[in-house]
């Protein structure tokens, strides 16, 4: 067994260390978008990243360690994606934010937003990067703005996220139809225009209201505006009212 290295040593081969480590993260995240998380093993990892199945373990301890990895990387998408928002305390910042995720789900595997689910859902206790701290705080102090603090406020801010979750699974082209999902809801809430309006009125009236409707706007961006219209017809009750919310 060679002897430990001094740790001069180990902090001067620590830059390489990390940026091979993020090379084989990047191979890990293109072998989920083109196959889904069954297809990454550690195996076809060493295989497509060119290095031995037992060197991949000298920059990751384990599957769920490239799992990380590949979280990260999706992290580091959000960041440049906030790079281009309006500036806080703009209208349009929340709406912006909302739609700047989904679009960056929305290029990966499907598997991956169940993943970035997982990890919003508190499987991972990562810290916060500096970019994703101060969206937050924008967002939590919006959510102040109207009222909701506190507890209040951390669980708005969660199903918020899970509503970002949603539409990134909805709002995807089905590789097998070609349909978008604004075609594919369209389609299906065409079909149901025929049902017994006796038994299902209100299915049949909003079947045919959706039939009628010639309004441009995608899924996503109907999504996004049912988000900000929750937050505007709370911030129209707060200021008439003063009711707080939540706990401080």
């Amino acid at each position: 067994m060679p002897p430990p290295e001094e740790p001069s040593a180990q902090r001067a081969r620590r830059p390489e260390h990390d940026a091979r480590a993020r090379a084989i993260a990047v191979t890990a995240l293109e072998i989920v978008d083109a196959g889904g998380l069954e297809a990454l093993t550690m195996r076809r990892l060493a295989a497509e990243a060119g290095t031995r199945p037992m060197t991949l373990y000298w920059y990751f301890a384990d599957k769920a360690a490239v799992l990380d990895a590949i979280s990260r990387l999706l992290d580091e998408e959000f960041v440049a994606e906030s790079q281009h928002l309006p500036e806080p305390g703009s209208e349009d910042w929340f709406p912006d934010l909302l739609t700047r995720a989904v679009r960056v789900l929305t290029r990966h595997h499907p598997d991956l937003t169940f993943l970035s689910q997982s990890r919003t859902s508190g499987a991972s206790a990562d810290p916060l990067i500096e970019q994703a701290l101060g969206n937050y705080e924008e967002s939590l102090r919006r959510f102040a703005e109207i009222g909701i603090t506190g507890v209040a406020a951390v669980q708005l801010s969660f199903l918020m996220a899970q509503g970002v979750f949603m539409l990134a699974f909805v709002c995807r082209r089905d590789p097998g139809s070609g349909l978008s999902a604004d075609e594919r809801l369209r389609a299906q809430w065409e079909s149901l225009r025929d049902v017994s309006p006796g038994r299902y009125p209100h299915i049949r009236a909003a079947a045919e209201a959706f039939a009628r409707d010639e309004g441009e706007a995608t899924l996503l961006e109907r999504g996004i505006e049912l988000f900000s219209a929750v937050l505007d017809r709370d911030a129209g009750t707060s200021r008439g009212a003063r009711r707080p919310r939540g706990r401080p």
